[in-house]
């Protein structure tokens, strides 16, 4: 008889064929669709579809690289880099659904515990609903459920890493990449700013503008980074230089330390070269709160006497500027303090404005604020309702107030529920790892939580426009309470029963082969469900047509003035019309609702309008409304020309819809902009004439009571006024100024003689040159109108279509074919998903401790059930 450990060995190659055997099978049906995916996409999408292949497989074999290659993509801000720098697909958007699929399937072969998600799932729903629970109240629904769509992403970053980092070594290579990230983003933008190089932006990672850094002083360079504002980016090297200065204090090699060194200095430097105060005021508290977090007294004066010499030589190295820049603040706390007078900072007072516009929203809605999302929204309005400014920045400039005036005091106590139980638990499991003497990984997590303090110091002077640093701190933060849990010394059962490293661990992806072969009947079950699912779709919603049209503007009068000094346009004090501004205000003109009323009424007549099967609206307001939401308008980057389109199944519909739009708007704009002025003129200028013809009989009362002769009467000259313009005008001042010349003759026909005569004509000598001088000027607004006018209409138009694509040749999205493969393959991914999480929960609820044992759960599930670890 064979031996049991032969009859083990036999029975276990045999599996590995079978699953071998699955996997070819499945490797053979996922060439064929990337066959006819090829077929379908062409040859430069099939080789992008390779890349991403790769990266996948990268990401099933070895995940922990591509799990700290995110965390490193989160603080370089490579996402958003790759999109708008070089127009490639959003990266986030594909990689963390990539990696909660591979966790899920980890798990459901137990090579994963899902112990740590679980925990979370509560805690991350409630704040999740908390945030979404405005949608019920809020007018603006877009706004809100965009933001509560990004913060869902965000903390499904949370879980993901949570799930992942359940070992310290684990969270030490993440923030090891984050490190590495935030250390040469730094060092790029402090050779950048060494060299002057502010033209290249090195691939979107090292941007500078040009800002104002003093009042009342010339502007200056601000590096930015990888994002579009200095601020954040001063934001982002405050919760990162915790983050590099851990590595030279744990680092086990000198060059590590040494690199870590020069990277803090780096971090340093690049921060003071943003010039944003804040960012200064979040590393004085960061400095602070590591003083108190070290400990014992020899060591708090110890570090505080390295951070005063530091503070004094850095002082001496900085740019006068820099300190400059901070005076202004401490000039307004003065000034509130001691109600005394300060020097206004006009970037201080827009953030004034805002800021008392987040506290009115708080105490108009101090429980549940006025809507997740809802504060640019609001603002216009309070603005004008309290007179602040509302040229300011639609935006909090802080996160509290922002969680205020959004969500209340409910939201601002789940927020800090959330990232405090995240704080306080990281720093039990720092104390914890501090016992056991564990000081590498507890220098690890105090950086993680300076690194946290960083981010939130510098959200008092900056609102959550990128939260998602913030939360991949508390994700840190909630791995290192998961990992230090089960450590061999705690005598909980340790994550080292299973692989230790994700390193080419690719056993796994056979073994989840597996679990979706046996359940092959249930994906195939989704998968015909969503072909199914795809062709009523594609049948209820046929393909819409696009119809593009390009307007290009010569903006004239109407906005700007047209010779140098002309201030006929004045919009008042400190208003400065842009080019921006122009273009906004007709890219409103375009989208006005009357426009989209008259529109879909020329279209879809009243008469003849009858709800069909497509389940047409008949009303005209309903039909405005799907007709608004059918059309956009856009601005073509860096020129000044707007491209309208509009969208519909059928092309003819598309082309008339944009056509009818376009020639309503054409339409308006002349009635407001472009109506002929000259009867206004005429009628000022004969308004002016009579009024002169009255002042000239009062000169020549005043002549004949002095008994001088009378003026010439400039009466007669309207008709040439009205036809000669300035000509007849001048004739008319030359008599009234000969008139008064001449009464220099005058006798003495009543007393006062020549001096009386020259007090009683003054008055009236004045009106006359001020009515004089406002003729001239209407003739030539009204010269100036006349040619305006002529121009517009015989050589430039200030809109004219200057391109046309007709709908016919333009579909817009995939064709009905492909939309329902996507159909099918996302109902068998979904298939996929639930399968390996109903499997996953089965496996984890059964190694929970009562649970009765169970052979195909594996020896390291066995060995927490029986107390053991190997």
């Amino acid at each position: 008889m064979p031996e049991p450990g032969a009859a083990e060995a036999a029975g276990r190659s045999q599996a590995e064929l079978e699953a071998a055997a699955q996997a070819a099978w499945m490797l053979l049906g996922l060439s064929l669709v990337a066959a006819a995916a090829g077929l379908a996409l062409g040859p430069a999408r099939v080789l992008l579809l390779c890349v991403a292949l790769a990266a996948a497989w990268i990401g099933l074999t070895r995940p922990m690289i591509l799990v700290a290659g995110y965390a490193a993509v989160i603080c370089s801000n490579a996402a958003d880099v790759a999109t708008t720098a070089h127009h490639l697909p959003p990266i986030g958007g594909t990689i963390v659904p990539f990696l909660a699929v591979v966790l899920l399937a980890r798990a459901a072969v137990m090579r994963e515990h899902l112990g740590g998600v679980l925990k979370l799932a509560l805690p991350v729903a409630l704040y999740l609903f908390g945030r979404a629970y405005s949608l019920q109240q809020v007018t603006d629904t877009e706004a809100t459920a965009t933001a509560v769509i990004g913060l869902a992403k965000d903390l499904m970053i949370v879980a993901v890493f949570a799930g992942f980092l359940t070992q310290m070594a684990r969270v030490r290579a993440v923030v090891a990449a984050a490190a590495v990230a935030v250390g040469a983003m730094a060092a790029l933008s402090v050779f950048q700013y060494a060299t002057r190089s502010f033209e290249s932006t090195y691939f979107g990672f090292a941007n500078a503008v040009v800002r104002q850094i003093v009042v009342g002083q010339s502007d200056g360079w601000r590096l930015t980074g990888p994002l579009p504002d200095a601020n954040f980016y001063g934001q982002l090297l405050v919760l990162g230089l915790p983050l590099v200065a851990t590595f030279a204090v744990i680092g086990e090699r000198r060059l590590t330390r040494l690199a870590a060194l020069a990277g803090s200095a780096a971090v340093l430097a690049a921060t003071v070269f943003t010039y944003s105060r804040g960012a200064l005021i979040g590393l004085a508290i960061v400095g602070l709160v590591a003083l108190l977090a070290l400990g014992s007294r020899r060591t708090i004066l110890r570090m505080a006497l390295v951070g005063v010499l530091a503070s004094l030589g850095g002082a001496a190295l900085l740019p006068a500027r820099a300190f400059e820049r901070l005076a202004p603040v401490w000039q307004a706390l003065h000034a509130a303090l001691t109600g005394g007078q300060w020097v206004m900072d006009p970037a201080l007072q827009e953030r004034l404005s805002v800021v008392d516009a987040a506290l009115r929203m708080f105490r108009a809605n101090p429980i549940f604020g006025v809507g997740t999302g809802q504060f640019g929204v609001e603002y216009s309005q309070v603005a004008l309702r309290y007179g602040f400014n509302v040229g300011a920045p639609a935006q909090a400039h802080s996160l509290y107030l922002e969680i205020l005036a959004e969500g209340g005091l409910v939201g601002l106590a789940l927020f800090t529920g959330f990232v405090g139980t995240a704080m306080a638990l990281a720093i039990r499991a720092r104390r914890g790892l501090a016992a056991e003497g564990e000081t590498r990984d507890a220098a690890l997590v105090l950086g993680i939580l300076l690194s946290t303090v960083g981010y939130l110091a510098t959200s008092i002077f900056l609102h959550g426009a990128y939260q998602r640093f913030l939360w991949l701190d508390v994700a840190l933060l909630l791995s290192v309470w998961s990992a230090a849990q089960f450590r061999p010394s705690s005598g909980r059962e340790s994550y080292r029963t299973r692989r230790r490293s994700m390193i080419s661990d690719r056993e796994y992806i056979l073994q989840a082969g597996a679990v979706l072969w046996r359940r092959k009947l249930v994906i195939l079950a989704f998968t015909l469900a969503g072909l199914g699912l795809g062709w009523w779709q594609v049948q209820t919603s046929p393909r819409d047509y696009q119809a593009e049209e390009t307007l290009i503007y010569r903006f004239g009068r109407e906005y700007f003035p047209v010779t140098p000094g002309e201030a006929r346009r004045d919009w008042g004090e400190n208003v400065i019309v842009t080019l921006d501004n122009a273009l906004f205000t007709e890219m409103q003109l375009l989208s006005a609702r009357d426009l989209f009323t008259k529109t879909a009424d020329e279209i879809w007549p009243i008469a003849g309008r009858k709800r069909g099967a497509n389940g047409m609206p008949t009303s005209t307001e309903a039909l405005a409304s799907a007709l608004s939401r059918a059309f956009r308008v856009t601005r073509v980057q860096g020129a000044t020309m707007v491209e309208v389109s509009a969208r519909n199944p059928d092309p003819a519909v598309a082309d008339r819809m944009v056509k009818l739009q376009v020639e309503n708007y054409l339409a308006k704009r002349k009635a407001l902009f472009e109506t002929d002025a000259t009867g206004f003129f005429d009628g000022r200028i004969t308004r002016a004439l009579g009024h002169l013809a009255e002042l000239t009989r009062q000169r020549d009362a005043i002549l004949a009571r002095y008994g001088q002769g009378s003026g010439a009467t400039p009466g007669g000259a309207t008709g040439g006024v009205m036809g000669g313009g300035v000509e007849a005008l001048s004739q008319v001042s030359a008599s009234a100024d000969g008139g008064a010349g001449g009464s220099g003759a005058a006798g003495d026909a009543e007393p006062g003689g020549t001096a009386g005569l020259a007090i009683a004509l003054q008055p009236v000598d004045a009106q006359i040159s001020e009515v004089n001088r406002n003729l001239s000027l209407l003739v030539q607004e009204r010269t100036s109108a006349d040619i305006s006018s002529a121009y517009r209409r015989e050589v430039a138009p200030a809109v004219e279509v200057v391109d046309r694509r007709p709908a016919a040749g333009n579909p817009i999205g995939p064709s009905a074919k492909l939309r329902i493969a996507i159909a099918g393959i996302a109902a068998a991914v979904i298939a996929c998903l639930l399968i390996f999480l109903t499997t996953a929960l089965v496996k984890f609820r059964a190694s929970l401790p009562g649970a009765p044992l169970n052979p195909a759960h594996g020896p390291a599930f066995q060995s927490r059930k029986g107390g053991k670890s190997r």
